[in-house]
Formats: C-alpha cells, structure tokens, sequence
C-alpha cells in the first residue's frame, strides 16, 4: 500500500463526552492548540476531600448527588485504586467513614444545593461547546475529555554517491486531557502527550517508511 505524504501542517482537537464526540475543531499552529488548551483545558478546582467528608459536593442532578451524599469517600477516592490490596482496605474504611458522617451530609446537603444555585459558574468549556453548539445536551458531564493530534510533514533532498534521494520526516503529536468543567470530589487523569518521528524516502516513487522512533511520552501540554 503506497504511502501519500504532503508537505505540511495540520493540527485538530476533538471534545468527547464519554468517548463520544460533540465537536471537532482545527488549527493552523502549535500555538493556537496551546492557546486552545490553555483557556479552555484547565479543570475547575477540586472539591477537598475532607469538605466532602461533611457536605456534598454536586447537587444540580440525582445521580451526583446520591454519590456524593450516601458514600463520597468509598466512590470517590477509594473505589478508584488501582492497587488492588490497597483498594480493599481503602475501601472498608471509606464506607465506615462514610456511614458515620452521613447525618452531617444530610443536615448540610440543602443548604449546599441552594449554595450551588446562587453561585454557579460555567466553565470556559461548556460555554465554548454551548456557543459553537447551542443544541447540544451535555446533562451530567462533570468531566469531558479532549483528544490532541499534531502531523507536520517536511521533503527534503540528501546528496549522496549514487545520487540526490528524496526524504520526509513526518512528526506526529497526539495524546488527550480530561478536563473538570465543574468543581468534583477526587482528582482527574493526567494528560498524556506522545511525541514520534517516522523518516521516509522515495524509492522508484513511492515512500517507503526507514525509521520510527521511540515514543516519547510525557504529560505537558506544551508542544
């Protein structure tokens, strides 16, 4: 299968709401992406843990709310370790901590709700999404996710003894960040940015790929 490479760059961002795309987006630069992410790809502030304890965080829908209100530490933090001892253990004194504070909860929950209320603010990203898609339904999206992908394509002559060879290198950025759109109990994903070079030449016209190199991951926003 032959390879079509053209000169170039391009770049696109794509908003999933549980795995599921709502909206596309492209640019002309690595400094557009970055301004994109940096306005639009911070999370709101996390809900400590020990106000949790004591009064629930979300309370604009029942789903939130019945987490946040019943068992906050147990599905909040300690259902989400991956170790799995650490997690059992974690788990047994999150639920007895949770069933000994439940009574302040309940006292505390309807005066967070009407808080909530009065003070609610829209995150940059749901305004974005509701300004570029005034009809989307984004109902019980605490946390969106936004897929990263950067190409940039360069030819390139080499002399040699057997004459001049045609080259390209082809540079590909891609990774995601999930993004918090509204204050949440627990912490979200890391990013994760894979950076890769692929050197191809032209032989009887055609690329053929000559060396991939290794990933480079890290979790930087910065391109």
């Amino acid at each position: 299968m032959s390879v079509i490479l053209n000169p170039g760059f391009s770049a696109s961002i794509s908003i999933k709401n549980n795995e599921t795309e709502i909206f596309e987006k492209k640019f002309g630069s690595k400094k557009e992406v970055e301004f994109f992410l940096q306005i639009y790809g911070k999370s709101a502030p996390q809900y400590p843990i020990w106000q949790a304890i004591f009064v629930p965080a979300r309370t604009d829908n029942w789903r939130d709310l019945t987490k946040d209100l019943l068992l906050p530490t147990f599905i909040n933090h300690a259902f989400k370790i991956d170790h799995f001892v650490l997690k059992i253990f974690a788990s047994i004194g999150a639920v007895v901590l949770d069933v000994l504070t439940i009574i302040p909860r309940l006292i505390t929950s309807p005066f967070r709700a009407f808080y909530n209320y009065k003070t609610e603010n829209t995150h940059p990203l749901i305004s974005f999404i509701k300004t570029e898609l005034p009809f989307t339904q984004l109902t019980h999206s605490n946390i969106l996710k936004i897929d990263v992908n950067l190409e940039k394509i360069a030819t390139h002559w080499i002399s040699c003894s057997t004459g001049d060879l045609n080259t390209a290198t082809k540079t590909i950025t891609s990774g995601h960040c999930y993004v918090a759109v509204k204050s949440i109990p627990g912490s979200t994903l890391k990013p994760r940015i894979v950076d890769q070079v692929i050197n191809y030449m032209e032989v009887n016209k055609e690329w053929q790929k000559q060396q991939v190199s290794e990933q480079r991951v890290s979790t930087s926003l910065k391109f």
